[in-house]
């Protein structure tokens, strides 16, 4: 039996520029100076898990930004509430309660120069969580660069796991390369976040759509994250309704994110999704998308369809939805009969 739906049911920094010039025969290299800047609630961020806090030496916990006085910024249960320290001193200052909320902490790096961090901190499946609460914001080569440290721990640069934003739009990863402004340049970034030098790209390269072919049915794509076969290279392909040019090379859909009004549904390769290849000077376009189908196991007992919960929603190359929001509110289950093609029973989980 087959399972088939459309994705109609989805459930403030300033900044300076420094030019310089590379070995590599006059390349020209720009370095752009970032600030902390709070992150937009809106900001769309690859996939992520809260990170639970860190345990401290000798008991209790800490938020996990070194500073000049420690590993990381301590922090103690108190009852109901977190009792944090905000400022390195070992002492906790600031108490979070109820539902959670935002802490800004201050000290000085390994170099001795101030810098700011701010978290939000919340309780979670087993204890109090971390989400990130903060940009690194400025220009490199003219254009808007926004990172942001995705596991809380104060570094900005880790690539494949924290996250970049050029320009308008969505999140990638942290790459090794980057587009800006729909050229490709090599990206060095500074562990702390507070720069970011661009150098031109000289490798060969090729142009990867996944924005043309993509089918839904009002649904609109936010965001599609591909990184390369090595892990080194991520572009978000969303916006780019003429694809976008990337170096040369083998990419797997990594993370995405549709949107329909208040309902939203997030997006991955799936198991059996074959690689995406692009060749230098070439361009790979990838059809994908609706309608989802799955097969599946069911029973009927009088009026009642029964499926089991843990369905994997496949698109038209092989990607996986998942999280449909509202969660009350799962793609229409139509169940036909593969001779007849008759509609044997149709429904909704309550939940997915």
């Amino acid at each position: 039996m087959i399972l088939r739906t459309c994705l109609s049911g989805l459930a403030a920094t300033g900044v300076c520029v420094l030019a310089t010039w590379g070995t590599g025969g006059g390349t020209p290299e720009e370095t752009g100076l970032l600030k902390a800047s709070s992150l937009a609630k809106e900001a769309v961020l690859p996939h992520a898990a809260p990170v639970k806090l860190a345990s401290r030496q000798g008991g209790g916990f800490m938020i996990p930004v070194p500073h000049a006085g420690g590993p990381g910024f301590v922090a103690d249960i108190d009852g109901v509430a977190l009792a944090v320290d905000t400022d390195g001193d070992g002492k906790t200052e600031e108490k979070v309660k109820g539902a959670g909320g935002t802490v800004t902490l201050k000290g000085k790096n390994a170099e001795g120069k101030a810098f700011v961090y701010t978290v939000r901190i919340a309780p979670g499946d087993g204890g109090w969580v971390m989400t990130p609460a903060m940009t690194m914001a400025g220009k490199v080569a003219g254009v808007d660069v926004k990172l942001v440290d995705m596991n809380c721990d104060g570094v900005f640069n880790e690539i494949g796991v924290d996250a970049m934003m050029t320009g308008a739009g969505a999140a990638s990863y942290v790459s090794e390369v980057a587009s800006l402004a729909g050229k490709l340049f090599d990206v060095s970034i500074a562990a702390g976040g507070t720069t970011v030098t661009a150098k031109p790209h000289d490798g060969k390269a090729g142009t990867l759509n996944l924005a043309k072919a993509w089918k839904s049915d009002g649904a609109d794509l936010v965001s599609a994250i591909v990184v390369s076969a090595d892990g080194k290279k991520s572009f978000q392909l969303a916006g780019a309704k003429n694809g976008l040019l990337v170096p040369e090379g083998e990419y797997r859909l990594a993370a995405g994110f549709a949107k329909k009004g208040s309902e939203s549904v997030k997006v991955r390769g799936g198991e059996g999704m074959k690689p995406l290849t692009v060749e230098a000077d070439k361009a790979t376009t990838l059809s994908w998308g609706g309608p989802v189908e799955v097969d599946f196991t069911f029973s009927i007992t009088k009026d009642v369809l029964t499926v089991p919960t843990n369905l994997k929603y496949l698109g038209a190359a092989g990607e996986e939805y998942f999280e449909f929001k509202p969660d009350t509110k799962s793609p229409l289950i139509i169940v036909t009969d593969t001779e007849s093609k008759a509609v044997v029973k149709e429904g909704r989980f309550g939940g997915c």
